[in-house]
């Protein structure tokens, strides 16, 4: 840690003349010094605004995880209204599930005799959710199972 404090001591005369390009004929602020500097501020501006919005564009391509918007994408998907994903929530929130969005993946969590009593009520309205959300995958496993060969 000496040596560099030496070899700093040693430099001194540099140090001095340092701000010499500010005093007497020299202390004079020219056009081409402040455009210079403006155009300097302007292309790191405009390199770091570039490079945010390359910073972005590649953060939407990679996606990102949130169970709340896959929740509400899933809904827009299945074009369900207001009152249906509320319904769904409370399904949800019924049976413990983490996220809400894992409902359109459990047809079985609709049946009216594992509903809360405070749910009963709405059974009509969450039998049809029920089909409006699985009435193609239903259809398609029954599809299946009458095309398997029966085993002999």
């Amino acid at each position: 840690m000496n040596s560099y404090a030496i070899l700093l001591a040693d430099k001194a005369d540099i140090w001095r003349e340092l701000g010499s390009g500010f005093q007497g004929d020299r202390a004079h602020l020219r056009i081409t010094d402040l455009l210079l500097l403006l155009s300097v501020v302007v292309l790191v501006g405009l390199a770091f605004w570039a490079l945010t919005r390359i910073m972005a564009k590649e953060d939407r391509k990679r996606g990102f995880n949130s169970p709340k918007a896959l929740f509400l994408a899933l809904c827009k998907a299945h074009q369900l209204p207001r009152r249906d994903r509320r319904l769904l929530k409370r399904l949800a929130r019924q049976n413990g599930l983490q996220p809400a969005s894992r409902m359109f993946l459990e047809p079985d969590l609709f049946r009216s005799e594992r509903l809360a009593a405070g749910l009963k009520s709405q059974s009509a309205q969450i039998e049809a959710l029920s089909a409006r959300l699985f009435a193609v995958a239903e259809a398609a496993n029954s599809a299946e199972i009458a095309a398997i060969p029966p085993v002999e």
